[in-house]
């Protein structure tokens, strides 16, 4: 029932599950640290508010082409996410501590195969595939001697 559900905003309707998804796409690419933004791909990059918007409209209309953008529904969608203080998980982008993000679908590399090994300098983020295509290359090629 929540897709039926229309919040009226400047004279224009739009579901409330329409700027649920949308939020929780935005939140799910960009986190926050004393007051700039980074993409979870490109943590090192630092991104304006500016920024954020711009590359969250550019993959919105990629994504979500089907669904109607206006105004008011992405307007609501980054105060939601950026500007409006909350606690609903997932509404607004998180605060990062400064290191890399592992999750469900990001995960710590080991560069070097060596199970033994600590070497921060070794790890690094990518995703699943990254990681089985890392595994590929070991076993066809072997060390990587860069690593050693």
């Amino acid at each position: 029932m929540k897709g039926n559900i229309l919040i009226k905003k400047d004279n224009t309707d739009f579901a409330e599950a329409d700027l649920e998804t949308l939020t929780k796409a935005l939140c799910s690419w960009f986190v926050r640290r004393d007051s700039k933004f980074y993409s979870v791909n490109r943590l090192g990059t630092k991104l304006s508010r500016d920024d954020v918007v711009y590359i969250a409209l550019s993959r919105f209309r990629d994504e979500f082409g089907e669904m109607e953008l206006s105004d008011a529904l992405l307007r609501e969608v980054f105060d939601k996410a950026i500007s409006k203080r909350h606690a609903e998980p997932g509404m607004t982008i998180p605060v990062w501590n400064g290191r890399e993000i592992a999750s469900r679908d990001r995960v710590v590399r080991h560069r070097c195969h060596n199970r033994l090994c600590v070497n921060p300098r070794h790890l690094e983020i990518g995703s699943q595939a990254d990681n089985k295509r890392d595994d590929w290359e070991h076993w066809a090629y072997g060390v990587d001697w860069d690593y050693l």
